[in-house]
């Protein structure tokens, strides 16, 4: 399966941003809102998407995934996987859902 890596972040308890290079050339960005709070995270340098094809970042997606101290792991509805190894640790992890929709850049 490709992979690509780049960074996401919270922008807020609800949004978060995520953009990958994918092939060195074109830049991929998921903007994610979870259905409730969630802690404020970064990951800078060790984000990680998975995917089978292209075409799957693309549209709406829903998700679910997990928030713990050092990760966050989100899989969408198409088996998608977003992966990071966080910056700083956060307080306290918990299950996440919510949607999003991918943009090329």
């Amino acid at each position: 399966m490709p992979t690509a890596d780049g960074f996401i972040k919270s922008l807020n308890e609800r949004e978060f941003s995520a953009v990958f290079l994918v092939s060195h050339v074109h830049s991929f960005n998921f903007l994610g809102k979870f259905t409730a709070h969630a802690p404020q995270f970064s990951s800078t340098e060790a984000a990680r998407v998975t995917y089978n094809d292209l075409s799957e970042l693309t549209e709406t997606k829903k998700f679910e995934g997990v928030i713990n101290r050092s990760m966050i792991t989100l899989v969408m509805e198409n088996g998608v996987r977003l992966e990071a190894r966080l910056d700083e640790p956060v307080e306290e992890g918990r299950s996440v859902k919510g949607d999003g929709v991918w943009r090329q850049q």
